[in-house]
């Protein structure tokens, strides 16, 4: 009877924490020498398929200017294979392994790959003594190093990439897969066991310029509400005779911007700017700032965030009456502007059990449902304005 044993062992998730050292690049504008960080770390694979996560610190942005990144991933691979042949006549065996590991993660279009196809054999084994892995039926290939400290390296110096995924205060993950597998050609009875081991290191290596020798940027940024529905930025910048422009960038939770907006550079001594944002009907809570100056050089430099909160004018003109509830469902509008409410009640289910639009103006009540007793959720959504405002209603 034919008998494998899978060459999955264990399938692993870790948080790699990364050592740090100092590297140097080539040179930075103005013939100024550069500086570099690397991350990097080394970890044992296990004996089998393997997968983990590298976890690297973001280039925080008031360090300089990223000019390139470079990823390499170093493994060295050693594999093992044990051939019993179980008949009761000498069998030759051949067997083939295989093995592909994958790096994957931001700044990369592909994975960074690595592949190997060994064969081994023939074997020539002689006829079943009953007595396992011993013996001349027996034979124990390897360990064998089938990667000696194999190198894959990919450098990123598009700097859109560097600046969507590179910059930060937070981390940016890598995830790192091996996949291997054995197969034999010989009888229909043996008992085939084969392993992979070893370890592999991944680096990440930020070249960049420190702030010191980049062309002259941004003092004094800020963020002031104007108005309930108006931001307005203000920058003062130093005297810069580099061509380049403002990217005006806006986000909801600080993390993740998005561009709102184009500033050009302005002429003269330390220039003043003033940006509005309007803000979107749908944007309330807080909203949060940044202005990336990007040099025509391909250059990019980020101001540090600033928020101001836009108050939802909803919250404050509706409530829920009354509530705790016997039955009835009724909503209070104060001070509302002319238009159409938005009304949809849903149980704890998720199941919406009533959906209905109405008309408002100025201060009103409005009784909308009769419920069961339970406790549901009220979505009450301004169709101009786009406002919205969720409340808990208890119907005893």
């Amino acid at each position: 009877m034919k008998k494998r044993y899978p060459i999955l062992r264990i399938a692993c998730i870790l948080i790699i924490f990364i050592l740090y050292t100092q590297t140097t690049y080539s040179q930075c504008l103005n013939g100024f020498e550069p500086t570099g960080k690397s991350f990097d770390t080394t970890v044992a694979t296990g004996s089998g398929n393997y997968e983990t996560i590298f976890r690297f610190p973001k280039f925080h942005p008031d360090s300089g200017m990223v000019t390139c990144v470079r990823l390499i991933m170093t493994i060295t691979g050693v594999a093992t294979l044990d051939i019993e042949n179980r008949v009761n006549a000498p069998t030759t065996y051949n067997a083939t392994y295989t093995r592909r590991d994958t790096i994957s993660g931001p700044g990369l279009s592909s994975p960074l790959t690595q592949s190997v196809n060994n064969n081994y054999g023939p074997y020539n084994l002689a006829a079943n003594d009953g007595i396992n892995y011993s013996g001349p039926d027996f034979i124990s290939i390897g360990p064998d190093t089938v990667l000696n400290a194999v190198s894959v390296v990919t450098t990123i110096t598009d700097v859109n990439v560097i600046a969507d995924y590179f910059y930060g205060i937070d981390s940016v993950d890598y995830r790192y897969v091996i996949k291997a597998g054995a197969s034999l050609t010989g009888s229909g009875d043996y008992l085939f066991s084969p392993s992979t081991s070893g370890f592999v290191n991944y680096r990440i290596e930020y070249c960049y310029c420190p702030p010191t020798v980049l062309p002259l940027g941004l003092l004094d940024f800020q963020v002031n509400k104007k108005s309930d529905n108006i931001a307005a930025l203000y920058w003062n910048a130093e005297t810069d005779e580099t061509a380049f422009h403002y990217e005006i960038q806006v986000s909801r939770d600080g993390r993740n911007f998005l561009p709102a907006g184009v500033v050009q550079k302005k002429s003269g001594i330390n220039p003043q700017y003033v940006y509005q944002y309007d803000r979107k009907k749908h944007e309330t809570g807080a909203l949060y700032f940044r202005i990336k100056q990007r040099y025509h050089n391909g250059y990019t430099k980020y101001t540090y965030t600033r928020s101001i909160v836009f108050e939802n004018a909803l919250l404050h003109k509706i409530s829920l009456y009354p509530n705790p509830s016997s039955g009835i469902v009724g909503i209070k509008f104060v001070n509302v502007t002319s238009g159409k409410i938005s009304i949809r009640i849903s149980n704890v289910q998720g199941q919406t059990v009533v959906s209905k639009d109405i008309v408002v103006a100025g201060t009103d009540y409005t009784q909308v449902a009769t419920l069961q007793r339970g406790m549901y959720w009220m979505k009450i959504t301004d169709v101009t304005t786009e406002e919205i405002v969720i409340n808990q209603l208890l119907i005893k």
